[in-house]
C-alpha cells in the first residue's frame, strides 16, 4: 500500500458484482474449475 501512496497511484473499489456475467452464469465456474483441475472428465 505504501508502494501505491508513494507512486500516487489511484485505487478504485471493485465493484461487488460484474456487470456483464448475470447471476445465472456463477454455477459454471465450479464445474470449470473442477475440469481444469483435472478431477472430472467426460
Amino acid at each position: 500500500m505504501n508502494y501505491l501512496v508513494e507512486n500516487n497511484v489511484k485505487v478504485v473499489p471493485n465493484p461487488i458484482y460484474s456487470p456483464d456475467i448475470a447471476p445465472s452464469d456463477f454455477y459454471l465456474f465450479g464445474t470449470l474449475k473442477k475440469r481444469a483441475e483435472g478431477r472430472e472428465s467426460r
